[in-house]
């Protein structure tokens, strides 16, 4: 099999599940390609599609939901892309405790193109948010191996299903989970408006590592005033704030110390952002 799998890893969890599964699926003698979606305007997207038989999409649950930029390149990317046939659909997503629906939300995108989503996984990892109001710290890296041993198992399993063409659609506690995800996207919005990041200039050294790295370029440098300033349009990869070498990024102005809000480090230090 020829797979292609998009993903977005705002701090590497996504990132290692992708690797993972195509590590996983390339010992099985299978072909896979990994495309990050922020370089989306490097790839020929219509080649890629015409030359695979699965197409997969990689994310992080984010409020049990997909995260902004991931459902933009679903919309945006797709919508003129010629597809002749339905193309079977792999989503792998990585979360912390909760995903409810978050891997199936997806259908409600696919749905308005020629990819049919055919298989499903949640994979447990650990936290990227530790903030006043959700003190989240990253687990243990016990806690962490064991929990990078189960979704080794958990790929291998999906792949098997893949292979012998056994549909996989799975959500986290039925009904129940389902409610809870549409409860959770319905409060995101609500997000940005009760948690604002900001810099701290005193702490700033103005490596403007944030600046790059954002995503959705939210943050901004401005060389007159040497100001940075984050925006409204976040969307919570927690990025600039695990990798600011100084903590300089508040949350609604509040430092956050590191020995009581701990940063996520890559569960992979072959991470590499964009």
């Amino acid at each position: 099999m020829k797979i292609a799998v998009f993903y977005f890893s705002g701090t590497g969890s996504t990132w290692w599940v992708a690797n993972q599964f195509k590590n996983i699926a390339e010992n099985r003698g299978h072909f896979i390609d990994l495309y990050s979606i922020e370089k989306s305007d490097e790839y020929n997207l219509q080649r890629i599609i015409s030359a695979i038989d699965i197409l997969g999409f990689a994310y992080p649950i984010y409020g049990s939901g997909l995260p902004k930029i991931m459902r933009s390149f679903l919309v945006e990317k797709f919508k003129n892309i010629d597809i002749d046939h339905k193309i079977p659909v792999l989503v792998l997503t990585s979360m912390l405790y909760f995903s409810g629906d978050g891997a199936l939300i997806s259908k409600k995108y696919l749905d308005k193109t020629k990819m049919e989503l055919n298989w499903t996984t949640n994979i447990s990892l650990t936290s990227n948010i530790s903030i006043p109001g959700f003190k989240v710290n990253p687990v243990s890296q016990e806690k962490l191996n064991r929990r990078m041993n189960n979704a080794n198992e958990n790929l291998k399993k999906l792949l098997v299903d893949i292979e012998n063409g056994k549909k996989r659609l799975r959500t986290q506690w039925g009904l129940i989970g389902r409610l809870l995800g549409w409860f959770q996207r319905v409060f995101e919005p609500m997000m940005d408006k009760l948690i604002k990041f900001s810099v701290d200039p005193d702490r700033c050294i103005k490596c403007l590592k944030c600046v790059k790295e954002c995503p959705v370029e939210n943050i901004t440098y401005d060389e007159i005033s040497e100001k940075i300033t984050i925006f409204n349009n976040c969307m919570w990869c927690m990025r600039c704030y695990t990798r600011c070498p100084t903590q300089a990024v508040l949350v609604n102005g509040r430092f956050c110390d590191p020995e009581k809000f701990k940063r996520l480090k890559p569960i992979s230090k072959d991470f590499k952002v964009n």
